[in-house]
């Protein structure tokens, strides 16, 4: 486990090479740990990060669609 204080310095946001996003400082430390344990780059260590929160509001989705009568 890991620790990350939040100070100015660490929210501001910064954009990495090669990533199309800005992040605050504190958050690209996080994901740089989380690859680092998952022996991965950083970019395929987001890729996995969003597919997962991608299946999990897909699925939160799904149980709250409302189905609509077809006439």
């Amino acid at each position: 486990m890991m620790g990350v204080m939040l100070t100015p310095e660490t929210v501001e946001l910064e954009e990495r090479k090669g990533f199309d996003i800005k992040l605050p400082k504190f958050l690209w430390t996080v994901l740089e740990h989380r690859a680092e344990a998952q022996k991965k780059d950083l970019q395929a260590a987001l890729n996995d990060l969003v597919a997962e929160v991608f299946i999990v509001w897909l699925g939160d989705a799904i149980k709250a669609a409302i189905p609509v009568p077809v006439n």
